[in-house]
């Protein structure tokens, strides 16, 4: 620091410095002692003796485990990567001793553990250190880390984390650093430790659609079977009405009965119409549609009932990907900022930590990228490093101009049964064969196959409009991207007074 950064660091007085809105002095924040409380407000009406023990429960409903399953596995789906944080060599080393050790451990298991704070507003997992070989050095590194249940860990005015344990239920004990990890969703606004989780949001859902289930239960058990009406004659005595009881009760579960001469069992219909049931139908599905929206942004790839264009489709598609990319970037920062931390200043004080994340994967053919940009540049166009560097990774800049094109020989004429000579689109061409090649064999024998079938030209036809919307869009796209590099170069070769052979 130098003598003006000193200076100004002097005028900043001492209260202007510091935090003043600290957590400990909100009035708003719920206490119990110097324990922290969730600011949680389904937690606080409903929570009751069992806190987010509520919200756990909800994972029992099918609909609720399925979503976020979906949802939690996301993240794990996607490929991980470590990168350094400079181009020190000790950097380098941090990061391939990072690689290395998430790597002899159940890694994805942990990340699967600290999702559950997407529902529960935050979780737990613990780190178990050993001494451990690796390249002819022993260094500290997990031995395993373990999601913990969240339920047992409670946070204090600090926002400290405490374990609840036996011999201290309420206030529970310490904890060491470098232990445990924490990963907080949703505190963004509220600055709450406990975050939180869309358990809140998707509580009451599940709560109509329990009773909705249940009321539909009763109904179905009053409405679908006739209800019987035993009848005695006026001068029954009470075991002439018990026996008649409990023949009812027989006859409801099917079994023989035998009555006094004069008693008489009838069935009384019930008027009730389907729409009464289906009430109750679309209340569930409703629930479950509102359940999908809250934890996957959309409900078209999850409820089977809901009807859309694949355009539709595709675009809710596009939602939950962000929200996998929402849930990536959350879970990298907290790897980042304690695992891969610590394991970089327990054995490489000097070094930088690495980088974690889950990129998202490109699905992009690029070769046939290559083939475009490479003809874009033979008419021209030359693109710019950030193009260059998004699009194929890496932090690229230009070192030298690219020496020119030299001129192309004349072609020479082949006479009639010669082979004639090869060019790019041929290469191209090869290219686009070779990536499409089992996908379009099994497409050709679909065709084949409905051509067969069909009674008239019309059902061919419609049958044909539905295979088309199935064709993958990588598939229609590498051969889409192969004619537009056709296209291309067909033009550069008229712009030059060439013919295309």
């Amino acid at each position: 620091m130098d003598m003006t950064e000193e200076k100004n660091a002097e005028r900043v007085p001492v209260k202007l410095r510091d935090e003043i809105a600290i957590a400990s002095a909100d009035i708003t924040i719920p206490w119990q002692s110097f324990i922290r409380q969730s600011q949680d407000p389904v937690l606080t009406e409903k929570g009751g003796g069992k806190g987010i023990g509520i919200y756990l429960d909800l994972l029992r409903d099918p609909h609720v485990q399925a979503v976020f399953r979906k949802r939690r596995a996301a993240v794990v789906a996607r490929e991980w990567q470590v990168e350094p944080a400079s181009d020190r060599p000790i950097d380098k080393q941090a990061a391939d001793l990072f690689r290395h050790a998430i790597s002899r451990i159940r890694f994805d298991h942990l990340c699967l553990g600290l999702n559950l704070s997407i529902l529960t507003g935050y979780s737990v997992a613990e780190v178990l250190w050993e001494v451990s070989e690796w390249e002819g050095r022993r260094w500290i590194m997990p031995r395993a880390a373990k999601p913990k249940n969240t339920q047992r860990f409670v946070f204090d005015r600090d926002s400290n984390l405490r374990m609840l344990v036996p011999d201290n239920r309420s206030e529970g004990i310490a904890l060491p650093d470098r232990k445990f990890i924490v990963q907080v969703h949703g505190s963004e606004d509220t600055e709450d430790p406990y975050g939180l989780g869309l358990g809140a949001t998707i509580f009451w859902y599940a709560f109509f659609k329990k009773n909705g289930v249940r009321f539909w239960m009763k109904f179905a058990d009053k409405f679908s079977l006739p209800t019987l009406v035993g009848k005695h004659h006026p001068g029954a005595t009470p075991d002439d009405k018990s026996t008649l009881r409990d023949a009812i009760k027989a006859l409801a579960n099917d079994f023989g009965i035998i009555v006094p001469e004069g008693t008489t069992i009838e069935t009384l219909e019930t008027k009730m119409s389907g729409s009464a049931s289906n009430g109750f139908l679309d209340l569930v599905s409703e629930m479950d549609g509102q359940i999908s929206e809250a934890v996957l942004g959309e409900r078209l790839t999850t409820n089977i009932g809901d009807t859309g264009s694949r355009s539709a489709g595709e675009v809710h598609n596009e939602v939950r990907e962000e929200l996998t990319d929402a849930d990536c970037d959350l879970q990298s920062a907290v790897i980042n900022s304690t695992l891969a931390k610590w394991l970089t200043e327990i054995n490489l004080p000097g070094a930088q930590p690495p980088w974690f994340s889950r990129p998202k994967a490109d699905n992009d053919d690029l070769k046939v990228k290559v083939e475009i940009d490479k003809t874009l540049h033979e008419m021209g166009y030359e693109p710019d490093e950030e193009y260059i560097n998004e699009t194929y990774g890496g932090n690229r800049r230009r070192v030298a101009a690219p020496s020119p094109k030299p001129a192309a020989p004349a072609e020479p004429a082949f006479a009639d049964g010669d082979t004639p000579p090869r060019d790019g689109i041929d290469d191209l061409a090869d290219q686009a064969e070779l990536a499409s090649s089992a996908f379009m064999d099994e497409l050709l024998g679909e065709i084949e196959h409905i051509l067969a079938t069909s009674a008239d030209f019309a059902e061919a036809q419609s049958r044909l409009t539905d295979l088309a919307e199935t064709i993958p869009r990588d598939q229609a796209r590498v051969l889409a991207e192969a004619m537009v590099t056709a296209n291309l170069t067909g033009r550069d070769d008229l712009t030059e007074g060439r013919e295309t052979p």
